[in-house]
């Protein structure tokens, strides 16, 4: 039941904005799934570790975090364990200067169609892929990519990520010289 209790505040806390919470949770909740040995409690734990890594911007953290998740699951990790180290991996690498790298580590966990991971780490990849776009001012690589970013969205179903996916096409719209759509 601790587990339980620890995970349902860990997501309020996420869905409050209350990153002290959701870090101080998620650190408890690390805490419990390595007492109980129960890999799906300390799987969730350090997939929130990464979130309140990348929240506040603490890249290496970020991917010591990924790096824990996926060896948890020594032999074949899972396709959702391997995407979250490689988007890690990919946000380390941009915020460093290293953008081929940061490419590089996007391509590396690039869903195939057979193989995606589960939708909330796909949007992570894809929304990833196109504010590094966006932010190296690439727009017509940038509205591919949010072809990508719109169907993540849709397959995951939560409307905060819609509303990203609308915020960057406003400004992929922007960029292309059509800031009116901004207005829309």
């Amino acid at each position: 039941w601790r587990a339980m209790l620890y995970k349902a505040r860990v997501r309020q806390a996420m869905q409050l904005g209350d990153l002290e919470a959701f870090d101080r949770f998620s650190q408890i909740l690390v805490e419990v799934g390595t007492e109980m040995a129960h890999m799906p409690t300390l799987a969730f734990a350090l997939e929130s570790q990464v979130t309140v890594s990348f929240e506040r911007g603490l890249w290496s953290d970020m991917v010591r975090h990924a790096e824990s998740r996926l060896a948890l699951e020594p032999g074949e990790p899972s396709r959702d364990a391997l995407a979250l180290r490689q988007w890690a991996l990919a946000m380390r690498h941009f915020y460093q200067g290293q953008i081929r790298e940061a490419f590089d580590a996007l391509g590396e966990g690039a869903p195939s169609v057979h193989e995606r991971p589960r939708p909330a780490i796909w949007v992570r990849l894809a929304e990833a892929k196109v504010h590094f776009l966006i932010t190296l001012g690439w727009t017509k690589q940038g509205h591919v990519a949010l072809t990508e970013l719109r169907e993540a969205t849709g397959q995951a179903g939560e409307a905060s990520h819609t509303l990203m996916a609308d915020l960057y096409a406003a400004l992929l719209a922007g960029q292309a010289g059509l800031p009116e759509v901004w207005l829309e």
